[in-house]
């Protein structure tokens, strides 16, 4: 695995199209929520991994840990 971390064919959404972001549920390999895409309009899921990544760092993803 490299440093910048696992690539994936998913697409990565920026936190600011999230909105209504909502706390699902943790398991072993991460955290599920629910958010609605600004853009797209659409309610969608949102999945993080638990690994070591700067992104744990932002304050979008803090909010779902706290």
């Amino acid at each position: 695995m490299s440093r910048e971390g696992p690539r994936s064919a998913l697409p990565t959404i920026p936190c600011r199209k999230l909105a209504d972001l909502r706390y699902l549920s943790r398991g072993a390999s991460g955290t599920v929520s629910s958010a609605r895409h600004a853009d797209w309009r659409v309610q969608v899921a949102v999945k993080q991994l638990h690994i070591h990544s700067p992104l744990r760092d932002r304050p979008c993803i803090q909010s779902l840990v706290s």
